[in-house]
C-alpha cells in the first residue's frame, strides 16, 4: 500500500508540472511570434537605413581631402591601435530556456579571452539579470549591467544603453565596441554570434557600380548635416536589432525547452502509471489468493 501510495503522489505530481511546462510553452509561442512579427516588420526599414548610412559614408570618404582626412563623423573614426575593447552581452531576465543564456555567455568569454590575449583590456557590459548572476557567481568584475530590457524590446530603453556606450566611445574611453547576443536566423534557427557595431565601418563590399552609386550621391543639404543624423540613428538601430533579435531567440529557446520538459512529463508519467497498474494488479493477485487460501484451510 505504501508503494502505491508513493506512485499516485508522483504521478498527480507529474500531472500538475505538466500543466505548467504546457502553459509556459504555449505563453513563449505567443511571445515569439509577436518578436518575430516585429522583427519581419522592422527588417524593411533597417536594410534601407544600412543602405543609406553606407552609401553616406562612401560618399563622405570620397569627398574628404587628402589621405589622413578625419571622418565626417566620430563613429566612423577606426584608432590606429585598439587597447581598449567594449563588450555588451544580451542575455535573458528569466531562466527555462535551456542553453540560450550560458551559450552566449561561454562565447563572450572565449572572445573576451582572445582579446586578452592580444593585449587589449576588455570591460564587460551585461544587459539581464541571469547575465549578470553568472558574472557574479564566476568573479569575473562587470563594467556596468542592466536589469530594465523586458521580453519585448522597447527602442527607448536600448537607445539609453546604445547612448551610454557611444559617448565613451567618442570620449576615446574605448576602442571599439561588441555585441553579444542571439541572432535570429529562421525560427527554427538561431545562433550565438559576437558582432563590431563600433566603429562604422563602410561597406567592404561596395565595388563596381555600388561604389559608384556611393561616390555620386548629392548630398543635400550637407554631408554633414546627412552623417549627425543618419550615422547616429545606424548604430542604434543596429544595437536595437540585436536585442531584437535576442528577445525573439530567448522566447523560441523557452518554446523548445518547455515543449521538451512537457514531452519527457508525459512519458515518465506513462512509466508511472505502468509501474501502478502492476503494482495494483500484483497487490490485488495477492490478496485473491489469500482469500482462496483461507477458504481451503476452512475446508
Amino acid at each position: 500500500m505504501a508503494q502505491l501510495r508513493e506512485l499516485k503522489t508522483r504521478i498527480k505530481s507529474v500531472r500538475n508540472t505538466i500543466k505548467i511546462t504546457r502553459t509556459m510553452e504555449l505563453v513563449a509561442t505567443a511571445r515569439a511570434k509577436q518578436n518575430q512579427d516585429r522583427l519581419t516588420g522592422a527588417q524593411p526599414y533597417f536594410e534601407t537605413l544600412d543602405r543609406i548610412a553606407r552609401d553616406v559614408s562612401g560618399a563622405g570618404a570620397a569627398a574628404a581631402s587628402g589621405e589622413g582626412a578625419e571622418p565626417a563623423h566620430p563613429f566612423l573614426k577606426v584608432p590606429e591601435t585598439e587597447k581598449r575593447v567594449a563588450l555588451l552581452v544580451i542575455t535573458a531576465n528569466r531562466g527555462f530556456c535551456g542553453g540560450y543564456n550560458s551559450n552566449v555567455l561561454a562565447l563572450a568569454f572565449r572572445k573576451a579571452d582572445a582579446e586578452r590575449a592580444k593585449g587589449r583590456t576588455v570591460d564587460l557590459y551585461v544587459s539581464g539579470k541571469k547575465g549578470n548572476t553568472a558574472c557574479r557567481f564566476q568573479k569575473i568584475p562587470m563594467a556596468e549591467s542592466w536589469h530594465h530590457i523586458g521580453d519585448q524590446p522597447k527602442f527607448a530603453e536600448v537607445a539609453e544603453i546604445a547612448e551610454t556606450l557611444s559617448q565613451k566611445f567618442v570620449a576615446g574611453e574605448i576602442d571599439r565596441l561588441d555585441v553579444a547576443y542571439w541572432r535570429y536566423l529562421s525560427a527554427s534557427n538561431q545562433a550565438p554570434v559576437v558582432e563590431t557595431v563600433l566603429p562604422i565601418r563602410p561597406d567592404d563590399a561596395a565595388d563596381g557600380d555600388d561604389a559608384k552609386v556611393a561616390t555620386d550621391l548629392i548630398i543635400e543639404p550637407s554631408a554633414e548635416a546627412i552623417f549627425e543624423s543618419v550615422i547616429p540613428l545606424r548604430y542604434r538601430t543596429n544595437v536595437f536589432r540585436a536585442f531584437l533579435e535576442a528577445a525573439a531567440s530567448e522566447q523560441l529557446a523557452r518554446r523548445a525547452a518547455m515543449k521538451a520538459a512537457t514531452d519527457n512529463g508525459s512519458e515518465m508519467g506513462r512509466v508511472l502509471n505502468q509501474r501502478y497498474n502492476r503494482a495494483r494488479q500484483a497487490q490485488i493477485t495477492t490478496e485473491i489468493l489469500e482469500v482462496m487460501g483461507g477458504a481451503e484451510a476452512l475446508k
